[in-house]
């Protein structure tokens, strides 16, 4: 009867610590780390490396473009647009949810800047990360741009 009772307290405390979320700030610090990871392949050029951060099956959902899914998809979306002149890139994170230990939400901000350092784009992000292989990587990203400024007149 004892063992039965220490195994079924052990059960308990085994799942009661398996449902208990990451921290907040583990999710930050997470996140914090990929998004300079991503930031560094931005500026580097190298829209494989971008999406080397993707999950498989991950899509992207760019302001005022069809989505866009695979990725090599999101290989060439990526190396498209530092191609067109987006040199780097600031990602700033607003906050972080985590679900679980597989799943961290992330809601932020973000600027693009062109080579000669003009700002060239701002605007607000909601991105889904997952846990593939060991690794946090990127499963949904969507943005857009903010407002320009009123026209005169």
């Amino acid at each position: 009867m004892k063992t039965l009772l220490v195994g079924a307290l052990a059960l308990f405390v085994t799942t009661l610590a398996s449902c208990t979320p990451p921290s907040e700030t583990s999710g930050d610090t997470i996140i914090a780390a990929r998004n300079a990871a991503f930031a560094q392949a931005f500026a580097a050029g190298d829209g494989t490396a971008v999406a080397a951060m993707y999950a498989d099956g991950a899509i992207v959902m760019p302001d005022g473009a069809s989505p866009v899914q695979g990725r090599e998809a999101i290989m060439q979306f990526w190396q498209g647009f530092i191609d067109s002149g987006a040199a780097r890139l600031e990602l700033m994170t607003d906050e972080t949810i985590s679900a679980g230990s597989t799943t961290i939400s992330e809601r932020g901000r973000f600027r693009i800047f062109d080579a000669a350092g003009a700002s060239i784009a701002e605007g607000k992000y909601v991105v889904v990360w997952t846990l593939e292989g060991g690794e946090w990587m990127l499963r949904w990203d969507i943005w857009n741009a903010n407002a320009g400024p009123a026209p005169a007149g």
